[in-house]
């Protein structure tokens, strides 16, 4: 058996890629297999989960969803980055998608979120309107507390 260091690259690669597994059981020891192959907050690591979330199957953007949670961090600039890119995707389930996980890595307020969310109320699809309005009345004000 050979051990792999946190964060090797080819590791990380052979775990993200069986987030597409078509198999749900799967695609969840990968998002576990994260917590100990990943390191937190890794960028190359965001990318590799964050292309899944233009997969066609809802079922592998969740799993990337859940291993971004492992491996993401609130308010890294670089993983909001890389969840407002896939606003502007071509399917509308992509954007939408992109759209609800803005909430849990950006804070209230933030800018970057709230210029994507106030693009994405222009969308033609009703399904990604509705999800930038909620995403707008989250994000538009500062907590004041």
């Amino acid at each position: 058996e050979k051990v792999v260091a946190r964060g090797d690259a080819a590791a990380v690669s052979a775990v993200c890629a069986r987030l597409e597994d078509s198999d749900d059981g799967v695609r969840r020891a990968a998002v576990e297999a994260l917590n100990f192959v990943a390191e937190q907050g890794s960028q190359p690591t965001i990318d590799e989960i964050a292309r899944r979330f233009e997969h066609p199957e809802h079922c592998v953007r969740r799993a990337a969803a859940e291993a971004l949670a492992i491996i993401g961090e609130k308010c890294d600039a670089y993983l909001i980055d890389a969840i407002i890119v896939r606003t502007g995707h071509q399917d509308l389930f992509v954007r939408r998608f992109a759209l609800k996980l803005l909430p849990e890595y950006a804070e209230r307020g933030d800018e970057t979120v709230i210029f994507a969310t106030t693009e994405c109320l222009k969308d033609a699809e009703l399904h990604v309107r509705r999800a930038a309005e909620e995403v707008y009345e989250l994000f538009r004000y500062k907590d004041d507390y």
